[in-house]
């Protein structure tokens, strides 16, 4: 399905305050599956990733892109990837995919289980700053390209490094030759993957059609130990084609500490 028939009538709104914040609140972050992760590419067990959304083209009867279960009625996932939901008033295919951030309200409740979970959004009390700290790993799951530039079958999950934006900038304008990536890389986006001294055999990143998709980081304090959502697959600077993609060609996504107040405030306005 072409993005552009996709991205009509929608909702665009605003950030926001805070909502009241109430004394109980549903667990998020956690899960069952205590298998040990791998660093790439690989099928994850069932129940491994369980806020993980898949956002479906009955159409197509394909999957198109991921999201993320943050309320049991809510979807956070990339603007490019739906319509008829709520984006973020800043989003414009146009304007470098900045605020590439939409919110999809279910019909009803996902009731949740074992296998059905929230992830955390970042808050004031987890660690955003350093879980984006440059080499910092992350887990990001998703149903896109694999080496046959064809949708997996199954969930795939891999571990990113963070890049700092400097070095995304000066590995893109390197390796690709682009030369607008200064003004396009915004504070709303960092950007994620192997560096460039990666071994080509060892390679694995993020495709098209992980768009939408989570980033997540363990999260450990003194008390609690949990999962957050720091970021969304939101594009890249060349190569859509992901078996043509080389180390040095970052994925890049959307920052989502930048929006947890517009977040907070669409699923507490009673839309």
């Amino acid at each position: 399905m072409n993005w552009r028939d996709r991205n009509t009538d929608v909702r665009k709104m605003e950030n926001g305050p805070d909502p009241p914040r109430f004394a109980s609140q549903v667990v998020c972050g956690k899960k069952e599956s205590q298998n040990q992760l791998s660093k790439g590419g690989n099928q994850s067990e069932t129940g491994e990733w369980p806020w993980q959304a898949a956002i479906y083209d009955v159409k197509k009867d394909d999957v198109i892109c991921g999201g993320t279960l943050i309320k049991e009625q809510w979807v956070l996932t990339a603007a490019h990837c739906v319509s008829h939901i709520i984006l973020h008033k800043d989003f414009n295919i146009y304007n470098n995919y900045d605020s590439d951030i939409a919110l999809l309200k279910l019909t009803r409740d996902a009731v949740l289980t074992a296998r059905v979970q929230l992830v955390c959004l970042p808050n004031r009390f987890d660690f955003s700053e350093t879980n984006l700290d440059s080499g910092v790993p992350g887990w990001v799951a998703g149903w896109g390209s694999d080496g046959s530039d064809e949708l997996a079958a199954v969930l795939t999950e891999i571990q990113l490094p963070v890049i700092s934006n400097p070095k995304c900038v000066r590995d893109t304008v390197h390796f690709t030759g682009i030369r607008g990536v200064t003004r396009t890389l915004t504070s709303n986006m960092f950007c994620a993957g192997l560096s460039a001294d990666t071994p080509l055999e060892d390679y694995r990143t993020v495709c098209p059609g992980d768009s939408g998709s989570p980033m997540v980081f363990l999260s450990n304090t003194s008390r609690d130990s949990h999962w957050t959502v720091e970021g969304i697959v939101s594009h890249f600077f060349q190569q859509e084609i992901c078996s043509m993609r080389r180390p040095g060609q970052y994925g890049i996504f959307t920052k989502v500490n930048r929006f947890t107040q517009w977040i907070n405030r669409v699923i507490y306005s009673g839309f």
